[in-house]
């Protein structure tokens, strides 16, 4: 089939070339943490519907959409068994013509220094938080943290929430 390329979808995959360029590997986790940062800061055609999830905020139809755009700009989802962190594949020969989309509308300089996979995490969850209720404090913040999951209680400690906290609170 062929796939069709809109404007939220070139966003998306020039996100994840640009998370890769910065020495990290495109995922289904990287395509939801970064899905959900385009729509936070505007990006009002992906219409996405996200929810607190073991790994911050998820949306079933990041999912669907990078299976639509699985065997021409992207492969490893092939068999539609993909894990969360496995890694994608990313088709360079398509770059330019994403480039064409957004080279004067997409800014992602707010990844930078958060490109690893637990520092995303860390980001997109604490802005969640936020979203959801804007008073809360660095300390109401990481005690949510704290009670989102178990995995999150044992992976994440103040001292990883302080930098996300200071940009963002």
């Amino acid at each position: 089939k062929e796939v069709r390329l809109t404007i939220p979808r070139a966003m998306l995959l020039y996100s994840l070339f640009y998370y890769e360029a910065l020495g990290e590997e495109a995922s289904l986790f990287a395509a939801n943490k970064l899905s959900y940062f385009l729509q936070r800061f505007g990006e009002k055609q992906l219409k996405l519907n996200f929810s607190r999830h073991l790994y911050g905020p998820y949306s079933v139809q990041v999912e669907h959409l990078m299976y639509a755009l699985n065997g021409k700009y992207i492969y490893g989802l092939e068999q539609r068994a993909a894990k969360a962190f496995d890694p994608l594949t990313l088709n360079y020969q398509y770059l330019s013509e994403l480039n064409g989309y957004i080279e004067e509308n997409l800014k992602l300089e707010f990844i930078k220094g958060y490109q690893s996979p637990l520092a995303l995490e860390a980001l997109s969850s604490i802005d969640m938080l936020l979203t959801e209720n804007p008073k809360l404090t660095p300390d109401n913040i990481y005690q949510a943290i704290q009670t989102w999951t178990h995995r999150k209680k044992i992976c994440f400690h103040l001292d990883i929430f302080l930098l996300p906290l200071n940009i963002l609170v």
